[in-house]
């Protein structure tokens, strides 16, 4: 079974054992002060959750641990908090987890992606398909942005083509 483990090192320096535990260990991520790193880990029952663990192995710590998947992590600036997405059957939603209390906050209920904290922690940027996410017509997905503090999203990027369209191209008709 695949089991891998996280092993950061220095240039030139020997792999340092960060993780001992059983199953699957994936997305690492720096937090910005360099003193943790994040990741998924995935549970006996499939269940995924965040984790992290200092960059010299001696403190390990569960962020969440709930029956939903959590994936797609990011630090916030300041390295106090995670945001990431929950899944729990068929809802998904934005989260962020505060790393000194695991107290976890609802930001939006939507499905997201690629989400990424703005330089001043007070906006987070995302990928999403919110404008008709059940049209398999679509040849694009969009860029939103919502407060750190949740809220509802609001689009960056509007004016982009919602549908495939017919082109001509100089000359020809189509």
């Amino acid at each position: 079974t695949l089991n891998p483990r996280l092993h950061p090192a220095s240039a030139g320096g020997r792999p340092l054992r960060l993780t001992w535990s059983l199953g699957f260990k994936g997305h690492p991520r720096w937090s910005p002060d360099g003193k943790w790193i994040a990741f998924i880990t995935a549970q006996d029952n499939g269940n995924t959750d965040i984790q992290e663990v200092s960059v010299e192995g001696q403190s390990l710590m569960t962020l969440t641990d709930t029956p939903a998947q959590e994936d797609d992590l990011a630090w916030s600036p300041d390295s106090t908090q995670i945001a990431f997405t929950e899944r729990a059957g068929t809802q998904t939603r934005i989260m962020s987890v505060d790393v000194k209390t695991g107290t976890a906050r609802r930001l939006a209920d939507t499905p997201a992606w690629d989400l990424r904290w703005s330089p001043d922690g007070k906006s987070i940027a995302f990928v999403a398909d919110l404008l008709q996410p059940r049209d398999d017509r679509r040849e694009n997905t969009d860029i939103f942005m919502i407060s750190s503090d949740g809220g509802t999203p609001r689009l960056l990027t509007p004016g982009t083509p919602r549908f495939f369209s017919r082109f001509s191209i100089v000359g020809m008709n189509s």
